[in-house]
């Protein structure tokens, strides 16, 4: 548990109260019951924060489905068994006996979440960021997620123009127009291929709006009939 400095350690020890445990000592104090809620939502929040900044490729229903994935049971359990949490939980004498509830079903997912919620409530959202976000690419790239790890749009672009046959035709990328309103963000980046307009995209920063030009770029080729591989 040393990877989670708790400075108030009534809310660590909580975290990791099983409710048979209070069951069986009603003067135990709260279960983790509770902290699991809280945790839930703390998770959800720092895992999508951390995919939808890391992936701005990433279309909605891709960032949901890596998102399900990484905060279902059978990967919190994962999580868990890092922290080696079973040996520190606090369960009652009857779960106890069972091995198997005690390593395998919800009751260490359930116990890593409400280990969250409390991080949250001791130490801040920033403190959680920093202890999980760390662990989210691995866990990406275990889960085999294609979307994930695909290729760049600019990196699928800058393949398909240097493919023979498409170099041949449209030569590269001749240059990236940028545009920035006199107020700030946010940016306005266009595309052109062979003198010719194509992509045009918009952004907060210049990498989201080169991002979305180059998605915008290969839909237009795709649509001209070019094989394009989606990024």
């Amino acid at each position: 548990m040393s990877q989670i400095p708790f400075q108030n350690l009534s809310l660590l020890k909580q975290a990791l109260t099983h409710r048979s445990y209070k069951n069986e000592h009603p003067s135990s104090g709260d279960d983790n019951e509770r902290l699991e809620f809280l945790g839930d939502s703390v998770l959800g929040l720092v895992v999508a924060e951390y995919i939808h900044n890391k992936h701005p490729y990433l279309t909605e229903g891709e960032l949901t489905q890596i998102k399900s994935r990484i905060v279902e049971n059978t990967q919190l359990e994962f999580f868990a068994s890092q922290l080696n949490l079973s040996d520190c939980l606090r369960l009652g004498n009857g779960l106890k006996r069972d091995q198997k509830i005690s390593q395998k079903n919800s009751v260490l997912a359930n116990a890593f979440e409400a280990l969250i919620g409390a991080y949250y409530l001791d130490s801040g959202l920033a403190a959680v960021q920093a202890f999980f976000w760390p662990k989210l690419d691995q866990v990406i790239d275990k889960l085999g997620y294609e979307g994930a790890t695909a290729r760049h749009p600019k990196n699928a672009l800058q393949e398909f123009l240097q493919q023979p046959g498409n170099s041949a035709i449209f030569g590269s990328v001749d240059e990236l127009v940028y545009c920035r309103s006199p107020q700030g963000p946010p940016w306005t980046v266009l595309v052109q291929i062979a003198h010719f307009p194509y992509g045009q995209g918009i952004g907060d920063t210049i990498k989201a709006a080169e991002t979305q030009a180059a998605i915008a770029t290969l839909a237009m080729l795709k649509a001209e009939g070019f094989e394009v591989d989606r990024p």
